[in-house]
């Protein structure tokens, strides 16, 4: 795995979701929109102010699939995997949101 960093930003988050969406998620969203970056999110309405602002967004079913496509994860694992996010933690996903996730991986 490749080595990690983190740096802390300061960004404009004032002008985004600010109805809806915590301090936290408005900063991640800006940030992303500033530096045109992915913002990684399972957070329904994060996801839509962050599209609607032209942030490419991806959530764990996504995370999943990519690390399938990559040949990181085998069908199995993966499938295995999205059920999981349903079944064993506190993640809202429903069934068809993990189906579609499968299928995603066969149309690969």
């Amino acid at each position: 795995m490749p080595d990690l960093s983190y740096e802390l930003v300061e960004s404009d988050e004032s002008r985004v979701g600010a109805e809806v969406l915590d301090a936290g998620e408005r900063a991640a969203i800006a940030v992303a929109e500033e530096r045109g970056i992915v913002l990684l999110t399972d957070d329904l309405a994060a996801r839509r102010t962050a599209s609607d602002a032209g942030v490419e967004v991806h959530g764990s079913i996504g995370v999943i699939a990519l690390g399938y496509g990559r040949g990181l994860l085998d069908r199995d694992e993966a499938a295995s995997l999205m059920r999981a996010l349903q079944r064993e933690t506190s993640l809202f996903v429903t069934e068809a949101v993990v189906e579609r996730g499968i299928r995603m991986l066969d149309e690969q």
